[in-house]
């Protein structure tokens, strides 16, 4: 099974810029008519109930109320036809400026309900956020929202936007055996194994391309037997930060195996332990020699990597931390030479002779001898958001960047001409805030603020990579740009359209809105059960990210009045990351990670029963 993308950083990221106390924007100036229907509609709003206290919260009571955003009177009118223009007289001037009134003292009062909410979740450090309507762009609850968060795995859904729209949902990865001057199943001059930069291959699939291999007549290579990952750039690991034996941070490179990692596994002969080092994929598994492992002295660490030792990668492992036997991953730091090590080991089960193997490439020329594809890129996406892998967000980035034409030589100018990328298709206004280091999101150094996030959700949903609106998006009435900047306002918050405004923009049913190809490929995000359970209709579809001290949640939000949004959370403590000594395990590190969550829930769940 793929692995899990948690991570340890000792060292402190750079200090986020913030800019005055943390403001909540909703709405816009309204027009006359709207006016007199959010006067109207807000003197009938009753008070919403109180939230429930998040799992491991201070014993306090602390009263946790739900937003009632100036939005969510927009749903009282929005089956409303908008009064015909009026003159300006002087009473109708004073009902504006009541209107005006009422809308500021709504907008206090959501912002103090979402301080109240946050401040009740007990957590330390800062929380973000950015609410987006997908139907306007309109930004409707911001807070700390041009302010720079660590994304972690959240940035992993952008990466999947970048792979689709360069390749296409079908697209497949090709890694073929090819051979010089082969005749009566011998091959006089090299054969090699060419990687195409699939990030899924497994050894079940090297072990169908050894089938295929000899069913080719492939019995004896006479020359050296090559591994070629130089369809993408190659580094030893994707953060340096990173425990050494942390098996979610592999090297990555144009040819890799089982998301690469290797299975060190033991059992108890006589005194002491057997270890082997498998290539092991659901059914398939193949004995190794690129990597190895030796049992060390007791009383050391548990594990220690030594680097290359007779040619191997070697672990140093103490028998005190292993048991009767056992299993367990750790990362491969040369995959193109495991995976040619672990094909010459299926291949030699299949009578096919081949020497070990040294890196290098195919020679031009050499002939086709077996070709595997992967299965198509939606599928591969899918298990990346699932599983939140990070060799196939790496691997997939580079390959979306070097087809784009940027040939990035690592995964930092990747995720910068990622960037530059995102921020044309979201019609960002500059790439101010926004600094990926990679993208998979493993590093406490990337930033991005919840502001480009959500628009870049919103903007995957409505619009095209040409930056035009898709064709549903403009059967359902979108609005084709995101509202303008309100001049001096903080946070970036946006102008919105008046009250029957928005609903005309929105067009047909809002259930027709609609929702883009990253939509479905996300996770469905449980917002609780029994009291706490949403009202029907309430569906949110989302990525996580957790480093340390660090916690984000990114996606889609469906309310129980029809309307979509696209939101993105923040939150993180990097003065407790940068104090923590073992960040493994960090003390309170588990706590602020639950409370984190707990905190998204309640607020997907206020802004899904009342906007």
């Amino acid at each position: 099974m793929p692995q899990f993308s948690l991570e340890s950083s000792p060292r402190p990221a750079p200090p986020i810029r913030r800019a005055g106390a943390a403001r909540l924007r909703i709405g816009r100036p309204l027009r006359l008519g709207a006016a007199l229907l959010l006067a109207a509609a807000a003197a009938a709003l009753a008070p919403p109930p109180a939230l429930a206290k998040a799992p491991g919260a201070s014993p306090v009571p602390v009263e946790r109320p739900a937003f009632r955003p100036i939005s969510s009177v927009r749903e009282s009118a929005r089956f409303v036809r908008p009064p015909a223009p009026v003159a300006a007289s002087p009473a109708a001037e004073a009902l504006v400026l009541d209107a005006e009134a009422e809308a500021a003292r709504l907008l206090a009062e959501a912002e103090a309900r979402a301080e109240a909410l946050i401040a009740g979740a007990g957590i330390t450090g800062h929380t973000g956020f950015a609410l987006i309507d997908i139907a306007t762009g309109a930004v409707l609850q911001v807070r700390h929202g041009d302010q720079a968060f660590p994304p972690a795995s959240t940035v992993k859904a952008l990466t999947a936007l970048y792979a689709l729209e360069t390749f296409g949902p079908d697209h497949r990865f090709v890694t073929e055996l090819r051979a010089a001057r082969l005749r009566d199943g011998v091959a006089a001059g090299p054969v090699a194994l060419v990687g195409g930069g699939d990030p899924s291959f497994d050894t079940d699939d090297l072990a169908a391309l050894a089938d295929a291999a000899r069913a080719a007549g492939l019995r004896r290579a006479a020359g050296p037997f090559l591994a070629d990952g130089a369809a993408l750039a190659q580094m030893d690991r994707i953060d340096a930060e990173q425990s050494e034996d942390a098996a979610y941070n592999p090297a990555v490179g144009g040819l890799n195996l089982n998301y690469n990692r290797v299975a060190l596994s033991w059992t108890r002969s006589g005194d002491g332990h057997a270890l082997s080092m498998l290539a092991a994929a659901d059914r398939t598994e193949a004995e190794v020699n690129a990597v190895a492992a030796a049992i060390g002295a007791t009383g050391g660490g548990a594990l220690e990597a030594t680097g290359l030792q007779g040619g191997a990668e070697t672990w140093i492992v103490s028998p005190d931390a292993l048991g009767r036997e056992g299993r367990r991953w750790l990362p491969v730091r040369r995959p193109a030479i495991y995976a040619a090590d672990a094909f010459r080991a299926l291949a030699d089960a299949r009578g096919i002779a081949l020497p070990a193997p040294t890196e290098g490439p195919a020679p031009a020329g050499a002939a086709l001898v077996a070709r595997h594809e992967s299965r198509p890129l939606d599928w591969i996406l899918r298990g990346m958001l699932r599983y939140s892998t990070n060799l196939t967000a790496e691997a997939l980035g580079l390959a979306a960047s070097g087809a784009r034409g940027a040939r990035p030589g690592g995964l930092a100018p990747s995720a910068a001409a990622m960037s530059r990328w995102l921020m044309r298709r979201a019609a960002l206004e500059d790439l101010e805030g926004l600094a990926l280091q990679n993208h998979s999101g493993l590093s406490a150094q990337s930033r991005i603020t919840p502001l480009q996030m959500a628009r870049a959700l919103r903007a995957a949903a409505v619009m095209g990579d040409d930056g035009m609106l898709t064709a549903a998006a403009r059967a359902a009435g979108v609005t084709a740009a995101p509202p303008a900047p309100v001049p001096g306002a903080a946070d970036g918050a946006a102008r919105t359209p008046g009250v029957a405004a928005g609903a005309a923009a929105a067009g047909a049913d809002p259930a027709g809105l609609p929702r883009g190809a990253l939509h479905d490929l996300l996770r469905p995000v449980p917002l609780g059960s029994g009291a706490d359970a949403p009202p029907p209709g309430v569906e949110a579809r989302a990525k996580t990210g957790t480093l340390l001290f660090v916690r984000g949640l990114a996606g889609y939000l469906d309310a129980a009045s029809g309307r979509r949004f696209a939101f993105a959370i923040f939150s993180e403590d990097l003065a407790r990351r940068a104090a923590a000594e073992d960040l493994d395990r960090a003390r309170g590190s588990t706590t602020w990670r639950k409370r984190a969550q707990a905190l998204e829930r309640r607020l997907l769940n206020a802004w899904a029963r009342r906007l």
